[in-house]
Formats: structure tokens, sequence, C-alpha cells
């Protein structure tokens, strides 16, 4: 009997990295670095967002990308 194997799609990897982070800043380019780099995080990020997922965004000062963090779920601020 064969053993099926779940590959992670690219969402699922983009929201385990920023879950790990514990609330703190990813750095977009943290995405490229990866073994298998997910070169359009930004659209994943998107498609966590349109799950109910709160990931916010801001630039980070003196370069061309974003840095993300995620809002755990009833957490208010």
């Amino acid at each position: 009997m064969e053993k099926l194997i779940h590959k992670q799609t690219q969402c699922e990897r983009v929201l385990k990295i920023l879950q790990n982070s514990q609330c703190n800043w990813v750095d977009g380019m943290t995405f490229l670095r990866l073994d298998h780099p997910i070169t359009q995080y930004h659209a994943r990020i998107f498609e966590l967002q349109e799950q109910g997922y709160n990931i916010e965004s801001r630039f980070i000062e003196g370069k061309n990308w974003k840095e993300y963090k995620i809002i755990p779920r009833g957490t208010l601020f």
C-alpha cells in the first residue's frame, strides 16, 4: 500500500512561516530565500487575507519591499 505524501501549498508554507514568527515581522525576502522560493508570496498573502487571516504589512524603510506579520484570531490591538 502506497503512503500518500501531502505536499504543502505555497499558501500553507507562507502561513506556517508567519505563524512561526510569533507575531514578529517577517521580511518579504524571507520567502525568496527558501530552498524552494515563493516568488509570488504577495499573492499568497492576499489569498490568505481573503480566507480571513489578519495579516498586516508595512514597507521597510530604505528598501523596495514589505514585511508582514499575522495577527492571531481573537487578538485585540
